[in-house]
């Protein structure tokens, strides 16, 4: 029994939390999940080690950024605000990039 919180955590500390395109759409599908859940009565969002998040991985930005760069359903931000739950940002550490635009949503 969680009472009602659940906890997104942003979770690779050796890269400072830098996101792969299936990490944006886990993270996506979490807060999708968590939208239907009736369990859940809010979210924490958090960052593992010393950086909420540096952004996109510049080693895997071309799969990121290849495709259908507006596919809501793989897009963090856009599922955060489609959430009617409340999402509490525990926000630590860095927060640049795309790792501001999710600390800001």
């Amino acid at each position: 029994d969680s009472g009602g919180i659940a906890g997104v955590t942003i979770n690779r500390p050796k890269s400072l939390n830098s996101l792969t395109r299936s990490m944006m759409r886990e993270m996506a599908q979490a807060f999708k999940g968590l939208a239907a859940d009736d369990s859940v009565r809010v979210i924490i969002l958090s960052g593992s080690g010393r950086a909420f998040c540096s952004g996109v991985d510049l080693t895997a930005a071309e799969d990121v950024f290849k495709g259908d760069v507006k596919d809501v359903e793989g897009d963090p931000v856009a599922q955060m605000e489609r959430c009617r739950k409340p999402i509490v940002g525990a926000i630590a550490g860095f927060a640049v990039t795309a790792g501001f635009e999710i600390a800001l949503a």
